[in-house]
């Protein structure tokens, strides 16, 4: 039995290995940064019948899609007006495709999910402090699509809706956050800008509840973070100062 679970393993490596190869060409353009191309030749593969149900090129397109939309006089060109929503939309299909996460786990993709989504996340930072709800809930409506089991994106999406008087949306999207959030397991393992994002979706929910009169839910959703975020004596001084945001908001609800 041990022998035939290991055989498993090696096939299936050797499998994923091949196809890494077999996609050589796109992750040349990538490193060569040359963006157009690499969209327009990862586009043809999802076009064939053989590579069509391949994650890979949905990756590379999103990826693609993603530097594209990011650079100004790329962004004016008529085909990538939307590269920002299209490789959004990519970045979910590769993982729909990538149904056992074989390529989640490598290194590289991890880094570049993560550039995209810290990308993403402090857009929304940025509307939220200026209360331009409506645009910080366009974000999100774009970011759920990828990354629809993140918690605070739920949440902040939801205070988005509160604001925006969409009481029922709203109620709908904290309650999948909060209970995203009870249901951690390995936070250590997350990418730095989804603890971020929590701290920040934590303490603008309780805010918001507190601002509106409903101090005990706010008690229990800043609750929910002080395992996570209530140290501000670590060796780091960036984060000591994050968490110390965390820390001001939960005393002043529970020890207020």
């Amino acid at each position: 039995m041990k022998k035939l679970i290991v055989l498993s393993v090696l096939s299936l490596f050797v499998f994923e290995t091949l196809k890494a190869q077999e996609y050589a060409d796109l992750m040349n353009l990538w490193v060569d940064k040359k963006y157009e191309k690499l969209v327009d030749k990862a586009y043809r593969y999802t076009e064939k019948d053989k590579s069509k149900n391949d994650p890979l090129p949905y990756l590379y397109l999103a990826k693609g899609l993603f530097k594209i939309s990011q650079d100004e006089k790329l962004r004016e060109k008529e085909q990538y007006k939307k590269s920002e929503a299209e490789a959004l939309k990519y970045a979910a299909t590769f993982k729909k495709k990538d149904k056992n996460g074989t390529y989640r786990s490598d290194q590289a993709t991890k880094e570049f999910f993560s550039e995209m989504k810290t990308h993403y996340f402090e857009q929304t930072q940025n509307w939220i402090e200026k209360k331009d709800y409506k645009k910080a809930l366009a974000i999100m409506k774009k970011v759920v699509i990828f990354d629809e089991e993140n918690p605070s994106v739920w949440i902040i999406k939801g205070v988005c809706e509160f604001e925006l008087k969409n009481k029922p949306e709203a109620v709908k999207n904290v309650n999948q956050g909060i209970e995203g959030v009870k249901k951690i397991q390995n936070f250590n393992d997350w990418y730095e800008c989804d603890k971020d994002f929590l701290r920040f979706a934590l303490v603008e929910y309780a805010t918001y509840l507190k601002n509106n009169k409903d101090l005990a839910n706010a008690k229990n959703v800043i609750n929910l973070g002080y395992q996570y975020f209530s140290d501000v004596k670590t060796d780091d001084e960036d984060l000591n100062k994050k968490n110390k945001v965390y820390v001001d908001k939960y005393n002043e609800l529970v020890n207020g």
